[in-house]
């Protein structure tokens, strides 16, 4: 959705993190999902995430979410070489 997320190492290398990853598949529902998207953006970008995603009438779809959690998988395995 043409938005960039700064995801902090320490964020990645948290223990917290690890443990609601562990908790995901690959048929996560939202639910599953929006605890551990909240913990990797902070709430400030999490906030950021919401209204940049906002439908006509101000809602965020499910979809979204599913996107960014794609988008961050993604851009996760790109970056697993980089120090």
């Amino acid at each position: 959705r043409g938005v960039d997320y700064i995801i902090e190492r320490a964020v990645i290398e948290a223990v917290e993190l690890l443990e609601l990853a562990t908790e995901l598949d690959e048929n996560a529902s939202p639910q599953e999902l929006i605890p551990f998207i909240k913990r990797l953006l902070g709430p400030a970008q999490w906030q950021r995430f919401k209204d940049a995603s906002r439908d006509e009438h101000g809602r965020v779809p499910q979809s979204a979410l599913g996107e960014l959690f794609d988008a961050a998988s993604e851009s996760a395995g790109k970056s697993a070489g980089s120090p």
